[in-house]
C-alpha cells in the first residue's frame, strides 16, 4: 500500500505503518520527528553508530578493505588495490555492515545520512535491502561520489539511474519496498535532521520477497577511500 512501511527495532519485532510514515521522515527535525510519533503510536529506529551492537562487519574481497563501526560512523574502507562491486546474484566483493531485523517484511523504509564520499563518480555508497544474508534478492538506494544516483534491483541486475546532485554532509539516500515495488529517493536534510521533502531517484517492480537485512556497501573501482555514513534511521508502526 503506497505510503506504508515496515520497520524493525533490530531485536527482531516489526509492524506495518501507516501512510503517515513519510510525513515523519520528512519531520523538519528530531523534535519534530518525536511529536509526530509520539502522536501516531509509532516507533522509530534510529542508529546513530555510538555503538557496533547489532551490526555484522563484512571486510569483502580486496586484501586491505574494512568495514567497521567507530568513531560514531559507518565506516567503509577500500585501499588502492582494485575494485569491487556489489551487483549480480552473488557479488558481495565489497566492505558492509549489515542489521538482521529477525523478522521478514515485506515492506521496508530505511534512510541514512552520508557523512562522507570522495568526489569519484566509481565510488558509490549502498544502502540496501536484502532477502537473505548471502544471495536473495537485493534492491539498493546508491550514491556516487560524483553526485550520481541510482536504484538497484538485483532481480534483472540493473541500475535505473536518477538526477545528478550536489553531496554535503547532509545528503541522505533513502530506500522504500513495497511487495513487488522499490522507490528510491535522496534529500538534504540540515544540521543532521532528516530531509524535509524527498526527490525520487527511481522507482520500479522487484520481486514479491520480504526483507530482513539492512546493509550499507561500499562499491568502488580505482584508488583508495574511505566513506562515512550516520543516522541510519527505521521507521514503524
Amino acid at each position: 500500500v503506497a505510503g506504508q512501511a515496515i520497520v524493525g527495532d533490530g531485536l527482531g519485532g516489526v509492524t506495518e505503518t501507516s501512510a503517515d510514515v513519510s510525513a515523519v521522515l520528512a519531520a523538519a527535525n528530531a523534535a519534530a520527528a518525536r511529536s509526530a510519533i509520539s502522536a501516531l503510536g509509532i516507533t522509530r529506529a534510529v542508529y546513530d553508530f555510538s555503538s557496533g551492537t547489532g551490526w555484522t562487519a563484512d571486510n569483502g574481497t580486496v586484501p586491505g578493505a574494512s568495514a567497521a563501526v567507530t568513531g560514531g560512523v559507518a565506516r567503509l574502507i577500500l585501499p588502492t588495490t582494485g575494485g569491487t562491486y556489489r551487483h549480480g546474484p552473488s557479488n558481495y566483493a565489497g566492505p558492509s555492515l549489515t542489521r538482521d531485523l529477525g523478522t521478514p517484511a515485506a515492506t521496508l523504509d530505511v534512510a541514512v545520512r552520508v557523512v562522507s564520499l570522495p568526489a569519484i563518480g566509481t565510488t558509490q555508497l549502498s544502502l540496501e535491502l536484502s532477502q537473505s544474508a548471502v544471495g536473495g534478492a537485493r534492491i539498493a538506494a546508491m550514491l556516487a561520489g560524483g553526485g550520481f544516483t541510482y536504484c538497484y534491483r538485483q532481480d534483472v541486475n540493473s541500475y535505473d539511474s536518477g538526477p545528478t546532485i550536489s553531496i554535503t554532509t547532509d545528503t541522505w539516500i533513502r530506500i522504500r519496498a513495497e511487495y513487488g515495488t522499490v522507490q528510491a529517493f535522496h534529500g538534504a536534510g540540515t544540521a543532521g535532521a532528516l530531509p524535509t521533502s524527498w526527490t525520487s531517484i527511481a522507482a520500479a517492480t522487484t520481486r514479491k520477497v520480504a526483507w530482513r537485512y539492512i546493509a550499507l556497501g561500499l562499491v568502488h573501482a580505482g584508488s583508495g577511500v574511505t566513506v562515512d555514513a550516520d543516522d541510519l534511521t527505521i521507521v514503524a508502526q
